[in-house]
């Protein structure tokens, strides 16, 4: 795994408002390593942080097409 991961974990944690872009900075690395379900709680996550996001549509793009593969 990502030696990133529980310090974006950790960061969040800390100042989960400014950290915001750590859960699209985790998104990435989870999509990347096909963890498609982790990837999409971390697009939800960020989302509710951010509800104004510019791409907004894509990550629940995104986050729904990982809901219907189960």
């Amino acid at each position: 795994g990502s030696k990133a991961v529980p310090h974006l974990n950790e960061a969040i944690r800390l100042d989960p408002v400014t950290m915001a872009d750590a859960h699209l900075l985790l998104a990435a690395l989870y999509n990347a390593t096909g963890l498609k379900d982790k990837a999409a709680a971390e697009y939800a996550a960020f989302l509710k942080q951010r509800p104004n996001y510019s791409d907004r549509k894509k990550l629940e793009a995104y986050i729904s097409a990982a809901k219907s593969r189960h």
